[in-house]
């Protein structure tokens, strides 16, 4: 799939991040606030379309509808930004193949039909901007897909020839817009196009459900190579150092941080950091020192607790403790009670 290619060239709504159930409802909502009805046709007629494509055609179809395009347009926006920076998340396996990416000196860039305001407030809500040499919105060419323009403006913005890009498409318009641009494309499943899976495996060149079917035929079983393997954030300037102004979880944990699956917080955290999540460790802090656990200042969304992979009071008490097993707990002398531990988690 990736032999020879140059740049990586994402569609972003249901094929980089899962988005699309936004749609319908903002559709909803608008249709019943003006009172229109959609054409049968409705979905397969604005697929592909940029968002200034789309909201003319509301424009034309809907004469009952006494808005400007820019009207519609700032209205959409209005409806859905803060969505997009909250509640929109990456694709399975997304992030971590937009690493070994990265890592492997691939190119990136998004090829969007959606306005960019709330492109960006996607990208930037999840911290994926970082990644993208190349962001376009169909709204800045000529045409909308499946017209190759928006592809064909990113390759050349990343000085890259077409024929070494590989496309990520969700729906047939935008699978047929990659193939005009003369770009191999691999369909993307999702929810809101399952209808078309069929029609989309024949258009594309490949097919996947998720970008963890891409690492696994990359890496044939084997670990995965190239990847970046820095720790999560300890303190304020490791947060500090990837760029973040904040957390989106502050996560509290008995351990010492250990960044190894035979331990739970290494296994939630890095679960949490592959769907987009910015998460901070506060390993053992003092609890009688409240500021011990405001390292990052206030967390977007807030503070997971967990005790450690031990239990607290078989760790404290333990008869056949040693100093060996001291190595796992070196501020042990904080908890001078055990049943301290269980209080602590229920204030914060």
């Amino acid at each position: 799939m990736l032999t020879g290619k140059k740049a990586v060239i994402f569609d972003m709504d249901g094929s980089l991040v899962d988005s699309m159930w936004i749609w319908p409802e903002v559709d909803r909502i608008y249709m019943d606030k003006y009172h229109l009805t959609a054409p049968d046709t409705f979905h397969r007629d604005i697929e592909g379309m940029s968002y200034v494509e789309t909201a003319q055609y509301f424009v034309d179809t809907f004469t009952t509808l006494n808005q400007t395009v820019e009207d519609v347009m700032q209205e959409w926006r209005d409806m859905t930004v803060e969505l997009y920076a909250t509640k929109v998340f990456p694709k399975a396996g997304a992030v971590e193949f937009l690493d070994l990416m990265k890592q492997n000196g691939i190119r990136l860039g998004i090829a969007t039909s959606n306005d960019r305001e709330i492109a960006e407030a996607a990208l930037n809500g999840r911290g994926l901007t970082k990644y993208f040499d190349s962001v376009r919105t169909s709204s800045e060419v000529a045409a909308g897909k499946p017209a190759p323009d928006v592809y064909l403006k990113v390759a050349d913005d990343m000085n890259v020839d077409p024929k070494n890009c590989l496309v990520f498409e969700d729906v047939i318009n935008g699978i047929l817009a990659g193939k005009n641009a003369g770009m191999e494309v691999c369909a993307v499943a999702d929810d809101f196009t399952k209808a078309d899976e069929a029609e989309k495996k024949a258009a594309a060149d490949y097919f996947i459900r998720d970008f963890f079917d891409v690492l696994k035929t990359l890496t044939k079983g084997a670990e995965l190579k190239n990847m970046n393997h820095d720790f999560l954030p300890v303190c304020r300037e490791d947060m500090e150092k990837r760029g973040w102004k904040s957390v989106d979880f502050a996560y509290i944990i008995g351990d010492g941080y250990v960044d190894h699956p035979s331990f739970g917080h290494a296994i939630i955290s890095r679960l949490l950091e592959s769907r987009g999540y910015r998460v901070g460790i506060i390993s053992q802090p003092d609890w009688k020192d409240p500021e011990s656990i405001c390292i990052y200042g206030e967390p977007r969304l807030g503070f997971l607790v967990s005790a450690g992979n031990m239990d607290s009071m078989v760790n404290h008490y333990s008869v056949s403790k040693n100093e060996e097993e001291q190595m796992l707990i070196p501020q042990a002398e904080r908890w001078e009670n055990a049943r301290t531990m269980p209080v602590l988690c229920m204030e914060i």
